[in-house]
This record gives C-alpha cells, sequence and structure tokens, in this order.
C-alpha cells in the first residue's frame, strides 16, 4: 500500500493504493468517481523516491462489500493508465517484474529484466532507455 495523489479540476485528493499493474491502479476512495472520469495520479512506488505521473480514467467505481467477517473489499475507484510517459512506463514496469520475483520467486533462471535490482532511478533509465 501506498499513498496517491488523484487531481481533477484543480482539486486534490489523497488516496490508499490496494492494487497496482502495468495498466492501471485500485485506489480506496470513500466517495469514489464516476466511471468514465478523467484524473491525473501522481505516486511514488514503495522504496522508491521518484514520483510517478500518469494520465488515467475511471474504469471501475465501486461502493465496497463485506466479503466474510475478515474481509472487506473497500469502496473505491480501479484507474486505467491511458497517458504515461515512456520513462515512467519501464519504471513501472521494472518494479512490478522486481516484486513479482520477489513475491513468487522463480524456477527459472533470471532473465537480464528479472535481475533487476531495483536501484535504477528514472534519471538512470533515462540515460539507458
Amino acid at each position: 500500500r501506498f499513498l496517491v495523489q488523484s487531481s481533477l479540476e484543480g482539486k486534490t485528493k489523497v488516496l490508499c493504493a490496494r492494487n497496482l499493474s502495468r495498466d492501471g491502479i485500485f485506489v480506496e476512495n470513500h466517495i469514489p468517481d464516476p466511471v468514465g472520469t478523467a484524473v491525473e495520479l501522481s505516486f511514488t512506488l514503495p522504496g522508491k523516491s521518484s514520483k510517478l505521473l500518469v494520465k488515467a480514467r475511471v474504469a471501475r467505481a465501486t461502493a465496497g462489500s463485506q466479503v466474510t467477517k475478515q474481509e472487506v473489499f473497500p469502496a473505491g475507484n480501479g484507474f486505467e493508465f491511458i497517458d504515461v510517459s515512456d520513462v515512467d512506463a519501464r519504471f513501472l514496469k521494472e518494479y512490478l517484474e522486481h516484486e513479482e520475483l520477489r513475491i513468487f520467486g522463480s524456477d527459472e533462471e533470471p532473465s537480464p529484466t528479472q535481475a533487476y535490482t531495483g536501484h535504477n532511478s528514472k534519471a538512470e533509465l533515462t540515460q539507458q532507455g
């Protein structure tokens, strides 16, 4: 989990990310924005210092629900990324690949992409790309 700033028409909300992929993000939002709403999102990935800035559109809005006594699905928005710079897209891709490898491990030898050490900054990726 990490914080995400959502900006719409000069107003900014600070939301909590619950799920992240290359194509989008789900954030807790007590008053979800309507499907189709276009926003700018900015966030810093856990353990990183560079802020990502993306344009996104609300693909899903949910009021939340109680799945079990212990598990609650929060109210929020699923955003689809619609405009991400090449550098930010690469940074996000490498971060997610690193996290997937950290969480699930691998039975294979790591490829150069999977061997990512997590030390690259956006500035380093810009120079490499």
